[in-house]
This record gives structure tokens, sequence and C-alpha cells, in this order.
């Protein structure tokens, strides 16, 4: 069995793993060496991370001039209920092909920093004298390895985390479309600068009959391109709409609202998100640490990750620096847990 040596490795390449990887190319951290494991051989067009632009942080150039709004509305039944100004902290959106590129760009330029993808993690023990042993496997050929670190970051789904039985889902699924240069449908929702953050419609119902909220999301880039995305809250134990009626939804929206539309390209997005309140925030590093959904990054209201998942690599990555600073090359942390 292969097996190799790292001060760090983090399990998933996801926006809470690869964050916190981009943070550890920065010269500060010269003197550790960083593993990053997923199952994953390709990172492209998924789906796209929206927040308010409260902070500085590593991605601000992913944010483009086009997916930035600094007015939202949200709408009932056709009526508009709410209109804002948050030019203070405006809405942005970053597209997972921006984001995975700039991270994965970064790693291939830093040589400390290996990525393990298209391997699957198979166990993760912690060590008596310290450290931890990840036991992967390569999806493709089998052939099994072992990495020994100082610390890991686990970015894997809890066991026993709240499911669809005992919490409610939030279901979405739409499209990023662009339609023909004709119709312009967006023009009037980009020279304001708005985006329409909640449109609800009448509540899809489950096989009970409860009401399930429904909204539509759509955030204009341009007069002929948006993001279009149908949502829907599910309750407990409520098997959630397919994606393909949730985007069939989206599309009727779209034509309600602006006619029909000769839309030219579309790529899906589509999405469950667990509204578990049950899992509490990152408090300490120590040397297997949960990250992302199962650190509890995610605001469990919404679902919305972006943020949080940036204070939280800021506040882990000042947490390595203290308990690995660079005099430290070659020792096991004895001073674990950091807050």
């Amino acid at each position: 069995m292969d097996e190799q040596q790292f001060d760090i490795v983090i399990i998933g390449a996801g926006l809470a793993g690869l964050s916190l990887a981009t943070r550890f190319c920065a010269p500060q951290f010269a003197h550790l060496r960083v593993a990053v494991i997923d199952p994953r051989t390709t990172f492209g067009a998924t789906h796209t991370w929206s927040f308010f632009q409260q902070a500085p942080h590593p991605f601000m150039d992913c944010v483009l001039p086009q997916r930035q709004w600094r007015k939202l509305q949200v709408n009932a039944n056709g009526m508009q209920s709410v209109e804002h100004d948050f030019a203070a902290t405006p809405y942005c959106s970053i597209e997972s092909t921006a984001f995975f590129d700039k991270c994965l760009k970064t790693m291939a330029g830093n040589a400390r920093i290996q990525g393990f993808f298209g391997h699957r993690v198979d166990g993760l023990r912690a060590l008596d004298g310290g450290g931890a042993t990840v036991a992967a496997v390569n999806v493709a050929t089998g052939i099994a390895m072992q990495l020994q670190a100082k610390l890991v970051f686990d970015s894997r789904p809890p066991a026993g985390s709240a499911s669809s039985k005992t919490a409610w889902i939030q279901a979405f699924a739409g499209w990023e479309i662009t339609v023909a240069a004709t119709s312009q449908p967006f023009a009037e929702l980009i020279s304001a600068g708005e985006a329409v953050l909640m449109d609800f419609m009448p509540s899809l119902l489950d096989a009970a009959g409860r009401s399930m909220p429904t909204f539509i999301y759509l955030l204009p880039s341009s007069a002929t391109q948006a993001l279009v995305q149908a949502t829907v809250f599910v309750p407990p134990g409520a098997i959630p709409p397919s994606d393909a009626a949730l985007q069939a939804l989206a599309l009727q929206y779209l034509r309600t609202k602006f006619g029909e539309l000769n839309i030219i390209a579309q790529t899906a997005e589509a999405g469950r998100i667990v509204m578990d309140a049950a899992i509490a925030p990152c408090q300490a590093l120590q040397t297997i640490t949960k990250i992302g959904a199962g650190g509890g990054f995610v605001r469990a209201a919404t679902g919305y990750s972006f943020t949080r998942t940036q204070r939280a690599c800021e506040a882990l990555e000042k947490a390595v620096l203290r308990a690995f600073p660079a005099h430290s090359l070659g020792d096991i942390a004895q001073n674990l847990p950091v807050p």
C-alpha cells in the first residue's frame, strides 16, 4: 500500500475544502505540505454561490461586475411587496467554474499542495501519539493508499445528520439561460441593477396535501442572460418535486413574466439542502476538524454558505499558524485544540 506523509490533509474539494486549500497556498504556509482528496476528476458548471458582500475574501476577482445587484425584489403572487437598496452590501454571485478554476490553478502553481482527485476516502483515524491516518482508494483502479497527517480537515457530511425524514428540505432547480438578442427580456432589471430574490407562487402540495412554500429566484447577468430557479420548502417526510418539475416551473415563470422566449442556450442547476439547525459551528482546531456543512458552515435557515465558509476558513487559517508556526517544521502539535 502506498503511504505518504503530509502536514495537512483536506478531505473534499468543494467550497470549504478548496477555500481552505487556496489559503494554504499563501507564503506563510511554506513550511507545510498539504494534500486534497476528492472522488471527482472534473470540476465544472454545477451551481453558483450567492451572498451579500460584507467583507473582502480571496475570491473577490471571481465576482464579475454583471453578477452584482444593488437592489432586490421580494414579490408575492404578482404583487411587488418589498424592494430594497443593498448598495452598501451588494448581492453577489460566483459561478462554480470561476471558483474551481481559480482554486485549481492556484494549487497547481504550488509544489507543496498535492491533489488526489479520483480518490475516495474509506477510513480516517486519529493516532495515539498525535496526528491522523487517512485511508483512500483510487476510484478507477481500486489501488489503496494511506496518508499520514498532523491535521485533517474533513468536509464529508456527518454520520447520522438530519435527513428528509426529520428535517425540512430546500429543493431547487432551474437554468442558466441565454435568449436571442432580439428580445432582451431582462434589460429593465439590468438597468436598475436589480434581481428577484423571491417571487412567491401558489404553494405546491405534497402527497398529504400539506403546503410547500414555493418561489422563483431570478438573477439577470445581462439583458439576455439570467439564472432562474424554482425553490420549494419540503416538510419532513415529504418527497421533493423532481428537478424536471422544478425546471419546468422556472421556464413557465419566465414565459408568464416575459412572454415566449427564444432560448438559445441553457445549463441546468439543481440541489437539495437539508435545513438542519442541529450542527454546531466549528469552535476549535483539532487533529481532525469537521468543515463545510458538517462543521456548521451552512446557515441552516437558508442554505447560504459562501460568507460563513470564508469566515470559518480565515479563523482556521489563523489557528493553523498558531498550532504550527514556521519553526515547528516536523513537529506534531501538542497544544490542540486551538480556539
